[in-house]
């Protein structure tokens, strides 16, 4: 489930009585519907909880979403208490006594390290558009920002090349503006919390690809074969379909992988990109080895000390 989703799954439980009669029925009729799916809200619950100060979840902002998730989808009573509109007593403190569980995908120190590293790269994005004309110097701002994965995050972002290098060369304006909403770069609110939310979404979309290939590699996913995203994100389920429908199955060192396609207009555009991800190919295995010494709390530190100086760099642009 998508955060805001969520968002309004957390209203519906605490507070039915502000929520229009003309809006009830049909996301109690909703919620019925997810009491017979698999349904995974960890991600979005992550999300939400974050502490942009201290860079780590809210315990008790978790703590109050995922109660009222899993009371919602598990305690049939409390769909009797919102339909009369009676609102939920928040101590902040309750703890569901509900044995279902909404982390099907990751762990939470393991979400991070997925999400945070497009945090950084989004980020830096963030950063060169300042610095650079995006539509003047294109090719110098893909090429910065392939150089920030290879040496600043020790990561290849294919997911965040794929949709980047959209905006940067793609003659499609309406594509571009889609896909701006999406990564939220021209809003005018808080930009940290925007990315924050756009980097959720680029995980949504690669968990999507992922967990299809999983299973055909007889991997264990807790049974989730056909995982579907459920969100009220229109360029989302816009870009998440495009993104999948780019995709190919193909097999390195005997093992199936999930491989994006990058379509272009433009040869010349075509020839650099692919010259810039080689480059990022070639370290892959470096990156690989460097890492793999490293625990995860050292990871994640290196990746908060990176976030950190970047924005301070953009705070002074």
């Amino acid at each position: 489930m998508d955060s805001n989703i969520v968002l309004f799954l957390r209203n519906l439980f605490y507070s039915p009585s502000k929520i229009p009669d003309a809006e009830l029925k049909g996301w109690l009729e909703f919620v019925k519907f997810l009491k017979t799916k698999k349904v995974i809200g960890s991600m979005a619950v992550q999300e939400l909880s974050w502490d942009f100060a201290k860079l780590s979840v809210d315990a008790i902002k978790y703590r109050r979403l995922n109660s009222a998730l899993e009371s919602l989808l598990s305690e049939p009573l409390q769909l009797e208490r919102i339909q009369n509109k009676i609102d939920h007593e928040d101590t902040l403190v309750s703890k569901s006594s509900s044995k279902r569980s909404l982390d099907n995908i990751h762990l939470n120190s393991e979400q991070n390290i997925h999400v945070v590293p497009t945090m950084c790269v989004l980020l830096k994005f963030y950063e060169l558009s300042k610095l650079y004309d995006v539509e003047k110097d294109y090719k110098i701002i893909f090429k910065n920002l392939c150089s920030f994965m290879a040496s600043g995050i020790n990561m290849v972002g294919a997911y965040e090349l794929s949709l980047l290098q959209r905006i940067l060369f793609s003659q499609n304006i309406d594509k571009v503006k889609e896909i701006r909403r999406l990564l939220k770069l021209d809003s005018k609110s808080d930009f940290k919390k925007n990315l924050w939310n756009a980097s959720y979404d680029i995980t949504f979309m690669r968990s999507l690809n992922a967990l299809p290939v999983q299973a055909m590699r007889g991997e264990p996913i807790n049974s989730i074969y056909n995982p579907v995203l459920v969100t009220k994100d229109i360029d989302l389920a816009s870009m998440t379909r495009e993104i999948l429908e780019n995709t190919e199955i193909a097999e390195t060192n005997g093992k199936l992988y999930p491989h994006l396609r990058f379509e272009l207009e433009k040869e010349e555009d075509k020839i650099f990109i692919f010259s810039c991800i080689e480059s990022l190919k070639l370290l892959s295995q470096q990156r690989y080895s460097i890492n793999k010494k490293k625990s995860l709390s050292q990871r994640m530190e290196e990746l908060r000390e990176t976030i950190k100086q970047t924005e301070e760099r953009i705070n002074t642009l």
